[in-house]
């Protein structure tokens, strides 16, 4: 072959490797540019899922889709708040990539989105157990904000736009509060205990007060107490859940709580190795059907009807939504709700001892001793 021929070839193996170096960069440029601001999960299909995994370290949380609403299946399938669910559904789907990171999965566990070093990882299960699909969130960059995430499956690792928050844990997606009534809308809470039985009533001051309650010589009722057990009745939210039929525990106070309207709410109460727990239950004790008039009826009479029929649903549906279940109370709220009778009295102060007045006569009165004895 002739130096001109060899100085050709060399001279278009030059060009071949300027032109790959050259489409090599406009790839990852073209990239970057598909990379910035895209969803990362495009196109899920959320009428497809059947379940959510929720991994955080040692920590597993799994949503299970039942019919309409979804539960928790490490809380004996508790049923979770949609509008949680949706929330944790709504923030996997907005995330947006900023930028390709890496596709080396030796930068993986650096990045925090190694199986192991991953903050969490969200996976979405088809009915039959199948993976949807999934993201790993790993840790926040150090550069400004935005997480690194990928997908399951993929080794390509983004920088999101923003940092997602994702609740973990199992109680993040249920309704805490138990109890939540007005102050204004109760009449009265009986309250049953071991050592006797009070009635918490507002008196002419507005002022909440215990009757009932016998009040021996030299004894007083302590001014706070009936306040604070009252707003512990109306006020209830709970630590832990589990099944009824696993509640061994002997139920042996109870609150009965009449709002203004026919509405009772029960609340019983046991404590156990320190801890307390409460069954709860409405009913509406009018019974007498809501029917509709021949004459014309005024709007005032629609309303009450209104109003009667949505109070009775309100109780029936919270009954049902409590009934086979038994919460964990703090500590702080089981004490108030199990207070006898005893623990509303208090010593009456002992009179001041005027300085000035004759010394009792039976006092001891020092006697100076004779020297010479």
């Amino acid at each position: 072959m002739s130096n001109k021929a060899l100085i050709i070839l060399g001279v278009l193996a030059a060009v071949m490797v300027v032109w790959a170096v050259a489409q090599s960069r406009v790839s990852s440029e073209q990239a970057a540019v598909a990379a910035a601001n895209a969803p990362l999960v495009p196109g899920l299909d959320t009428e497809a899922i059947g379940s959510i995994s929720l991994k955080s370290g040692a920590t597993t949380v799994t949503l299970a889709r039942e019919g309409g609403k979804f539960v928790i299946g490490e809380k004996s399938n508790y049923p979770a708040l949609n509008s949680k669910v949706n929330k944790l559904i709504t923030t996997v789907l907005d995330l947006k990539t900023a930028e390709l990171v890496t596709k080396d999965k030796a930068n993986f566990a650096d990045l925090g989105v190694s199986d192991d070093k991953a903050k969490t990882i969200v996976t979405f299960y088809k009915p039959d157990k199948s993976v949807l699909t999934g993201v790993v969130i790993g840790g926040n960059s150090q550069q400004g904000r935005g997480t690194y995430v990928k997908l399951l499956g993929s080794d390509d690792v983004f920088l999101t736009t923003e940092s997602p928050w994702l609740e973990t844990g199992a109680l993040d997606y249920v309704e805490k509060n138990l109890v939540e009534l007005q102050r204004n809308d109760v009449a009265s809470i009986a309250v049953k205990t071991a050592g006797g039985a009070y009635t918490l009533v507002k008196d002419v001051n507005d002022k909440i007060v215990a009757n009932g309650i016998e009040v021996p010589a030299q004894k007083k009722l302590k001014s706070d107490v009936a306040d604070q057990v009252f707003g512990a009745a109306v006020s209830m939210s709970f630590e832990d859940v589990i099944p009824a039929a696993l509640a061994k525990y002997d139920f042996n106070r109870s609150m009965t709580i009449k709002m203004k309207d026919p509405t009772v709410y029960t609340v019983d109460v046991a404590d156990a190795n320190g801890k307390y727990y409460v069954k709860v239950s409405a009913d509406y004790t009018d019974k007498a059907a809501v029917t509709k008039e021949n004459s014309v009826e005024t709007p005032e009479q629609l309303k009450a009807k209104e109003a009667k029929l949505l109070a009775r649903d309100k109780a029936d549906n919270f009954t049902k939504k409590h009934a086979g279940w038994v919460y964990e109370i703090p500590e702080y709220k089981g004490k108030e709700l199990a207070k006898s009778p005893a623990e509303f009295l208090e010593d009456l102060p002992k009179p001041a001892v005027d300085a000035n007045s004759p010394a009792d006569a039976n006092s001891a009165v020092p006697v100076a001793s004779d020297a010479n004895e």
